[in-house]
């Protein structure tokens, strides 16, 4: 009868951790990502510079910000560019 009751706990606690995470998930108001933005927004997403999540993290990250540039050389051309372009002069 202990075994039972012990079976029957473990079953109960894993299902009401699956059901708070569950429920955290979907009452979480963050925008994690471009699809959360272009789906609670009215605007389309122009520009996304978060890494790519992919299967093989070898290779290299598309995006801005990477690890292989730790001095930040390609924001710093991208924030000059658009610079350039907000006030109208060329690159």
């Amino acid at each position: 009868m202990p075994a039972l009751w012990l079976v029957a706990g473990v079953a109960l606690g894993l299902l009401s951790g699956l059901l708070a995470a569950v429920v955290r998930d979907r009452l979480d108001p963050r925008v994690h990502d471009a699809e959360d933005t272009a789906r609670v927004g009215t605007v389309p997403v122009l520009l996304d510079l978060s890494t790519a999540r992919t299967a093989d993290r070898s290779a290299p990250a598309p995006g801005l910000l990477t690890d292989t540039d730790p001095g930040g050389q390609h924001a710093n051309e991208f924030a000059h560019l658009a610079r350039a372009r907000l006030s109208g002069a060329s690159p």
